[in-house]
């Protein structure tokens, strides 16, 4: 999915570009503004693929606001940075207890 380096709706075809900043003929590869910090755009797939966390897991962080994500269309979007600065601020899963189910078996 190309989405649009300065806006994030969807580019055309194989450009980076929406079609309105296609039209103001900017170009994302000379403009100094994105050249150097590109924003790269992941699906919740990739951010599934990237972390190994699970899919629903990933859903709800997006839906308690705890991972920044965006809809495009019908697709949920999350930048690279986002997910990093999620990554790095998450808590660590608690240890599983250790408590027996049944007292009676031992």
């Amino acid at each position: 999915m190309n989405l649009c380096l300065l806006c994030g709706s969807n580019a055309i075809g194989d450009t980076e570009l929406c079609a309105a900043h296609s039209a103001d003929g900017l170009d994302p590869s000379t403009d100094p503004r994105h050249a150097v910090n590109p924003v790269r755009w992941l699906t919740l797939s990739d951010v599934v693929r990237e972390t190994g966390i699970d899919i629903r897991a990933v859903r709800r962080l997006v839906r308690s606001g705890r991972l920044r994500a965006i809809k495009q269309g019908r697709t949920w979007v999350v930048t690279a940075d986002a997910l990093r600065v999620y990554l790095a601020t998450r808590k660590p899963a608690p240890a599983p207890s250790r408590v027996r189910r049944h007292a009676w078996r031992r």
